[in-house]
C-alpha cells in the first residue's frame, strides 16, 4: 500500500514480510496508515484484493477513511469511491478478493493434508 502526494497530505506506508493472506487491520503498514488518518487526504492503494482480503477488513477501512473525511483510491481500478455506485463495485471486488483469498487457502491446506498423508509433509 502506498500513499501518494496528490495535492494535500500523504503518508506513504508500505508492509513487508506479511503474508498477502493475512487478514485483519493489524498489519504494521496499514496500522501506521489507520493511526495517522487524521494527518490525511487520500490513501492510494494499488488494488482492493491487496487492501483488504475480506469485506469486513475493507467495509471497516472504508468507514474508518469517511469518518476522517479521507479519500480512498485504487491505482489499478477505476473506480470513484465517492460514490455510492463506485463504492458497491468495490464491495463486490471486496467479496472476490474474499473468496479467492479462501479458496487458495483450502488448496494449500488440502495439498498439506495430502502430503502429510504420504509421509511426505512435516
Amino acid at each position: 500500500m502506498r500513499g501518494t502526494r496528490l495535492g494535500g497530505r500523504s503518508r506513504r506506508g508500505r508492509h513487508r514480510c506479511v503474508s498477502g493472506f493475512s487478514r485483519g487491520l493489524d498489519r504494521p503498514g496499514l496500522q501506521r496508515i489507520l493511526t495517522g488518518l487524521a494527518e490525511l487526504d487520500v490513501i492510494v492503494f494499488f488494488k482492493i484484493d491487496r487492501l483488504a482480503r475480506s469485506t469486513v477488513d475493507f467495509a471497516e477501512i472504508m468507514r474508518l477513511a469517511e469518518h476522517q473525511s479521507v479519500a480512498l483510491a485504487a491505482a489499478t481500478e477505476p473506480l470513484d469511491l465517492t460514490s455510492s455506485m463506485g463504492r458497491a463495485m468495490a464491495k463486490v471486488i471486496a467479496v472476490f478478493a474474499e473468496l479467492e483469498s479462501d479458496t487458495i487457502g483450502m488448496r494449500v491446506s488440502s495439498a498439506h493434508e495430502h502430503l502429510r498423508r504420504e509421509g511426505r509433509g512435516g
